[in-house]
């Protein structure tokens, strides 16, 4: 190959390697500004809250070959035995634009 054609090449693949690294880094810069913004909320009242001491709020308990939920030891028990499955139970209460805050211990 004449070396004045090899050389032509390499700065066509330099520049085009440019061309793309500058698209990959305003990609970033477009993912960034789609993501939510922290804004302190405002204070509102208390809308629910479980000790999970009983199933007084009568949460779904079940048991099956994914899974199990149970109350013991004074506290919600969620236990997942199959690869691949989920396990989940809900309390029956319907919120919306709601802030949820869980501790659990593994």
């Amino acid at each position: 190959m004449i070396p004045e054609l090899k050389g032509l090449l390499m700065i066509k693949k330099i520049l085009a390697g440019l061309i793309l690294f500058s698209f990959f880094l305003n990609g970033c810069q477009v993912l960034n500004s789609l993501q939510p913004v922290a804004t302190a909320a405002p204070s509102g009242r208390l809308l629910f809250a479980d000790d999970f001491s009983d199933n007084s709020n009568h949460w779904g308990i079940t048991g099956g070959d994914a899974g199990k939920v149970n109350f013991i030891y004074q506290g919600m028990d969620i236990q997942v035995t199959q690869a691949n499955s989920m396990i989940w139970t809900v309390v029956g209460k319907k919120y919306q634009d709601v802030q949820i805050d869980i501790d659990a211990v593994c």
